[in-house]
């Protein structure tokens, strides 16, 4: 005959549970966090190149380079515009940071290739390259790569203007 209540367990401590009866399994919050993050990260890489074209391409302004142009020859160069991937980034963006980097400060860039450059002996003209974060013009033709780094963005009558300096740093000589 029991003289306890039914229902009841003994506390001899065989049956007894720890105070601290929590599950070692993470909890349906945690899951639906990570399940969450995978998908928008998964998102991100599937539709960033959506997203910069998306981004880049509302307005369009033009870009005179001021240099010796006849290195480029009779043959028309490749020329790509390099954007700051971070200054291009939807949080950024929003919070209106890192807009105005030094071209030194960037360490990733989005490329976004320039049809028709106009050649002069003395510039080369860009008439359409997407309003954004530029930080370098990068030109490529006969095997060789010059660049230029966009340190001043100010915009005048529709147009950047960037007169090179005598020496650039980097592996790929100045234009």
């Amino acid at each position: 005959m029991s003289t306890g209540r039914q229902g009841q367990r003994s506390s001899s401590g065989a049956d007894a549970q720890p105070a601290d009866h929590r599950s070692d399994k993470p909890s349906g919050l945690v899951v639906w966090a990570l399940v969450a993050a995978s998908l928008i990260t998964l998102a991100w890489l599937l539709g960033r190149q959506h997203y910069y074209d998306w981004i880049l391409g509302r307005e369009t302004i033009a870009v005179t380079v001021f240099c010796d142009a006849t290195v480029f020859g009779d043959e028309a160069p490749q020329v790509w515009a390099l954007y700051d991937k971070v200054a291009l980034s939807p949080i950024a963006i929003v919070l209106g940071a890192l807009q105005n980097r030094a071209p030194d400060q960037v360490r990733s860039y989005h490329l976004v290739r320039i049809s028709e450059p106009n050649i002069a002996a003395h510039a080369l003209h860009l008439p359409s390259v997407p309003s954004g974060p530029l930080a370098r013009i990068l030109v490529r033709t006969r095997g060789r790569r010059y660049y230029v780094d966009i340190r001043d963005q100010t915009v005048r009558d529709g147009t950047i203007y960037v007169h090179l300096p005598r020496r650039l740093r980097g592996n790929a000589p100045a234009l």
